[in-house]
């Protein structure tokens, strides 16, 4: 994610909260780079 910090989980952007969800439940990882535009 651009022009955030490290304390992007749960607040309020649903792109990052699903990647971080995907991986510690369901333990998903993207097939290449990811970016989520800011909330």
């Amino acid at each position: 994610m651009t022009g955030g910090d490290h304390g992007q989980y749960l607040d309020g952007n649903a792109c990052v909260d699903g990647l971080v969800e995907g991986f510690l439940l369901d333990d998903r990882i993207p097939a290449g780079d990811t970016s989520c535009a800011t909330a």
